[in-house]
């Protein structure tokens, strides 16, 4: 039952990114998710990153992973700039955006 609902995944998400949803310093967003992405479920040739949220729930960051304070899932289709923490530090824009689409 698990494999098959993997392979429902898998084409929802194929058939998902093919779009792009909005766009983060000029960085194609093709998908925004409040579930983890599964490894096996990934496609080839696109980034995964997750959103960190802050003690009070605020979108904060997307980094390449989020253990404490997860809020979800984002994918593009070419690399994040991220500073010199490894992270994107969000605008209001890009949490308004997030909103709007996961």
């Amino acid at each position: 039952m698990e494999g098959a609902l993997l392979k429902k995944v898998d084409v929802y998400l194929k058939k998902d990114l093919e779009e792009t949803i909005f766009q983060i310093k000029g960085v194609n967003i093709k998908k925004v998710s409040i579930f983890r992405i599964p490894k096996g479920s990934r496609v080839d040739n696109l980034y995964y990153y997750d959103i960190r949220h802050d003690e009070y729930a605020n979108l904060v960051a997307i980094e390449k992973s989020v253990l404490v304070h997860y809020f979800g899932a984002i994918i593009t289709d070419t690399p994040l700039p991220f500073n010199e923490l490894g992270e994107y530090v969000l605008t209001k824009e890009d949490v308004d955006n997030i909103y709007r689409f996961c």
